[in-house]
């Protein structure tokens, strides 16, 4: 599996916080994932079951965060300042299969012989999509998008998913109808949500 730098820089010619600039933002969320797999690679043989579990169970958990967030705000914006080409078309295309791959890595049993090269096939998709929103990147930049504010919603927006699966009130009165968000997940017993509760709470105190 090979890991992409995608440290993204501002705009050229723009003074942002790079906090909140978009494509620093999502470059620190890929960065944050390949660091995470790099662990797991290192540490298989060591960790136990339990160990293993939560581990990919953070990847998968971040990895839905992001299909979902950039899926709801970021390719959105991107449609509206340019043509539709490939990048766009193998993004989504990405996202499907590493949804895919979540799922059927989560029913799986930790000492299958297939865990670990499941968790790794997920790893090559994650190269795949950080190089495709790589490229994405680069054409952003010659575009008049406004990163620093797509920035701040991508922000809203994640803490807005990681305090519904803490099963907490955004604080927000309005909803904007105009988002469907779709469910990605199985349903879950109570146990499983109390987990996936605290894995979220370590990843909103990020913020």
């Amino acid at each position: 599996m090979t890991h992409t730098n995608t440290r993204a820089a501002a705009p050229h010619g723009e003074n942002t916080d790079r906090a909140q600039d978009a494509l620093a933002m999502l470059a620190g969320d890929h960065h944050k994932l390949q660091e995470i797999f790099k662990q797991y690679a290192k540490q298989q043989d060591e960790e136990s079951g339990k160990e293993k579990i939560l581990h990919t169970q953070q990847v998968c958990d971040e990895l839905r965060m992001h299909v979902q967030v950039t899926g709801e705000i970021f390719y959105p914006a991107l449609r509206r300042v340019m043509a539709a080409n490939g990048q766009l078309t193998a993004a989504a295309a990405a996202h499907s299969e590493m949804l895919e791959l979540i799922e059927q890595i989560e029913v799986m049993d930790v000492e299958d012989d297939l865990y670990d090269a499941m968790f790794s096939m997920l790893g090559d998709h994650l190269d795949r999509l950080i190089k495709i929103e790589s490229g994405l990147f680069s054409r952003i930049r010659t575009t008049k998008l406004d990163t620093a504010a797509l920035g701040e919603r991508l922000l809203k927006r994640k803490i807005e998913w990681l305090m519904d699966e803490m099963g907490l009130p955004d604080g927000s009165e309005e909803s904007d109808e105009s988002i469907t968000v779709p469910n990605y997940g199985k349903p879950e017993r109570s146990d499983e949500r109390d987990a996936r509760g605290g894995r979220a709470y370590a990843s909103l105190n990020r913020f």
